[in-house]
């Protein structure tokens, strides 16, 4: 459903998946000398309790990667960009989300119940709205992801991840940004949407379904 060119950033791809990135597109990887995420025992232990108690502690592991987003969205060559997290599938035409628009950056809010789900945590501020960063659509030169680049480099440690940060500037600032639609960022959780143009297979049960209906490519 995309006829436009990929390029794949490489977060530690196997030889075998990356020469299957190769195939279908370009291939660019991250600069080694990044900053890295505190371990949890170099954290408030009320921000660990809080976080854990909120999404279980099964995250710290993938953590660390998920800050390195706003680095890979600047290695574009492309004057109009959408990134896509590994777990999203594009299921119809998205070549819409290109034509003719002028906004510098477009995402998808967290459902509401995510952002209850946050603001019960005291994850996010009361009057704060967090995009979800699995899909973004951004110019080239977009000064909110340099900023949010800078920011993880100055306060990452004290965001539960990249998204949260993110939202967070998008708050501090008023920036005003172009929302997608449900359908543009439809997360599984939500059922099925014959609709939705991008699925995102988010949390265990989301790769559990990746493995399961793609383990020939795999």
């Amino acid at each position: 459903h995309n006829s436009f060119p990929v390029l794949f950033v490489d977060f530690g791809l196997s030889s075998d998946a990356a020469q299957w990135c190769e195939q279908r597109g370009k291939v660019v990887s991250l600069p080694s000398d990044f900053p890295s995420m505190k371990h949890k025992s170099a954290l408030e232990p009320i921000i660990v309790k809080r976080w854990e108690a909120a999404y279980g502690n099964g995250f710290w592991k993938g953590r660390p990667s998920w800050f390195k987003k706003p680095f890979a969205l600047l290695q574009t060559p492309y004057e109009k960009s959408l990134w896509l997290d590994i777990d999203c599938e594009v299921k119809r035409d998205i070549g819409s989300l290109f034509d003719g628009t002028t906004d510098e950056l477009s995402l998808a809010p967290e459902p509401e119940y995510a952002q209850q789900h946050m603001r019960a945590f005291s994850i996010r501020e009361t009057e704060e709205k967090i995009y979800n960063s699995g899909v973004i659509f951004y110019l080239h030169g977009n000064q909110l992801i340099l900023d949010w680049a800078r920011e993880v480099l100055i306060r990452g440690n004290e965001f539960w991840s990249d998204q949260h940060l993110l939202s967070r500037l998008i708050f501090e600032r008023q920036k005003k940004i172009h929302e997608l639609s449900p359908a543009d960022n439809w997360h599984m959780a939500l059922g099925k949407n014959e609709q939705a143009r991008i699925v995102h297979w988010l949390g265990d049960p989301g790769k559990e379904y990746i493995c399961l209906n793609l383990h020939g490519f795999l």
